[in-house]
């Protein structure tokens, strides 16, 4: 019965102390006509200030709105909060003018701060932030698709060597399973795009008989196999699809397909579909586990961030374009746990220190990791010091991602109408190199 509350023993704050932070905070901000703050209703400009506090007012606290374009701050302004007494609440309208640009997504937050010092805070310290969406520009349209150049496609030593465009593409000419993925001669991915259903433990799943372990228990430690491939070319692109399933013939049925299309203009497409028989009633993870090359160590994104975030913890969480690194992802829990995931994300981006660079694009939001470590080696260490730091990066890439739990103390619960359950999934991601 240690190491359970929102602070590790040396008082560093856990991701979900954040949450807590964000959940508790004495004044907040609603969206009008709204349970929650990320729905979109009618009148963006009109919101509900509460004080929650016991005691204090609203004069102890200033108000900043930022308006974020893709995620970017593009303007802001400071808002004068109404004044109001423990405990009640009051209608305010703010806005800040924009042009939408077309394709563009809009948000705006108010970020609430202490006016002045206390023995527990610092003068202009962030008591809450609160973000609402504006909606996007108008379309785009669809742009006359570029020329792309040639994709030759060779067959030597028992490799498919695709290449367009500086980019080199090889996969197993039998099998046809990626070996790895090249840029102007250099590794940048490591071996395939692999299925993965499995996640480090959480409190959902720590011990034996323990929350959901046993029906996470199904779907691990299954054996992948993969059936012939189906090569397709033309028009620029060159396609290999790849069937899978996953676990025995007493399982019950996990499969899909895997697709890989090299366009002539070197960017490499990864098509998956997913199908989990209906009778799981939770899994871990949907998604495809990718292995970058050693130096890809700066990191940046536009998704829920800085903070953790998964499906059930977004408080603590705004939309926006981050910055770290892969080795700042990790959060030392005791014993180490799943962490360091993110929500909506719509691309993320791995660099070296010369400038060589990986850009993973969705259309789609998708949750992400990024890590030095495998999931494997996460179930296995015990402390924090046992986990491996490989050179390489751990990349997933889901199209959906359970709860982190955490409705009790334990964390042994989970809100049941967010969890995975059997179905079919898709994820769809455009690899660019630099």
């Amino acid at each position: 019965m240690t190491c359970n509350g929102i602070v590790l023993p040396d008082l560093r704050w856990k991701p979900v102390a954040r949450e807590v932070k964000e959940a508790y905070a004495p004044v907040r901000v609603s969206r009008l006509g709204s349970d929650s703050a990320w729905f979109t209703v009618s009148d963006r400009d009109r919101f509900l200030l509460r004080n929650d506090s016991l005691s204090e007012s609203t004069a102890a606290y200033c108000c900043e709105a930022a308006l974020r374009e893709d995620g970017v701050v593009a303007a802001r302004r400071p808002v004068e909060l109404p004044l109001l007494r423990a405990g009640e609440s009051c209608e305010f309208s703010c806005s800040i003018p924009h042009e939408k640009k077309p394709g563009c997504l809009y948000t705006i937050e108010f970020s609430v701060r202490r006016r002045e010092a206390t023995f527990y805070a610092q003068a202009g310290e962030e008591i809450g932030l609160f973000q609402f969406p504006l909606g996007s520009g108008p379309s785009a349209g669809l742009k006359p698709a570029a020329p792309l150049g040639p994709v030759s496609a060779a067959e030597q030593d028992g490799e498919l060597v695709l290449e367009a465009a500086g980019t080199r593409f090889v996969l197993d000419a039998g099998t046809g399973r990626p070996r790895g993925l090249w840029k102007d001669g250099e590794a940048v991915l490591l071996g395939e795009a692999s299925p993965c259903f499995d996640r480090p433990f959480t409190g959902l799943d720590a011990q034996p008989a323990w929350g959901w372990e046993q029906e996470y228990a199904r779907i691990r430690g299954k054996a992948l196999s993969f059936g012939a491939p189906v090569r397709l070319s033309g028009g620029g692109l060159s396609r290999v699809e790849l069937p899978f399933t996953c676990g025995g013939p007493d399982s019950p049925g996990i499969g899909g397909m895997i697709a890989y299309t090299l366009r002539g203009d070197g960017v490499l497409r990864i098509d998956a579909d997913f199908s989990i028989a209906p009778d799981y009633r939770a899994v871990p993870r949907v998604g495809l586990e990718l292995i970058a090359a050693p130096g890809f160590e700066q990191l940046s994104y536009f998704g829920r961030g800085e903070n953790e975030s998964y499906r059930d913890r977004l408080l603590s969480a705004p939309l926006g374009v981050w910055s770290s690194t892969v080795s700042g992802q990790h959060f030392p829990f005791v014993p180490p746990s799943e962490n360091g995931g993110h929500e909506e994300t719509r691309w993320l981006r791995l660099a070296r220190g010369d400038g060589r660079a990986l850009l993973v694009r969705s259309a789609a939001p998708i949750h992400f990791d990024a890590h030095h470590y495998s999931v494997a080696d996460c179930q296995r260490a015990r402390h924090d010091h046992e986990l491996p730091r490989r050179p390489e990066t751990v990349l997933h890439l889901d199209a959906a991602h359970a709860p982190i739990g955490g409705e009790m103390a334990w964390s042994t619960k989970m809100p049941e109408p967010l969890a995975l359950r059997g179905g079919t999934y898709h994820l769809s991601v455009e690899i660019s190199l630099a």
